[in-house]
């Protein structure tokens, strides 16, 4: 009997504000190794920056996109809001975990990233 397990580690996030209400999200694919078979997709988690850890479960917006593609944009945000992005990685076991979170500035403010955000 072959057991599966859900993926080991999240993969290597990117996000760049590109419009004032887009954002480009990329990442770096898990290896067979990393994703612990093979990965069926990647879910993308994003929501207000300044929401609280308690009230950001009722904000947050996820999206699943195909294992072949690294690369998606979100749109539709609030321009003068910040943002904060994770993904996960999921294989036939279920969702690995989730990376760190990564902020991206309100458009028309410098583009900083922030890592550790929560």
């Amino acid at each position: 009997m072959v057991v599966v397990l859900e993926p080991h580690i999240s993969p290597s996030l990117q996000i760049q504000r590109t419009s004032p209400s887009v954002i480009t999200v990329s990442w770096s694919p898990l290896t067979l190794t990393e994703a612990r078979g093979f990965v069926r997709n990647y879910t993308i988690i994003y929501y207000p920056a300044v929401a609280t850890r308690k009230r950001q479960q009722l904000i947050m917006t996820s999206i699943a996109v195909d294992s072949n593609v690294t690369r998606t944009t979100i749109n539709g945000l609030d321009e003068t809001s910040a943002y904060s992005v994770q993904i996960s990685a999921n294989n036939g076991a279920g969702r690995g975990p989730l990376s760190i979170s990564i902020s991206v500035a309100q458009f028309g403010m410098k583009h900083c990233l922030i890592k550790n955000c929560d």
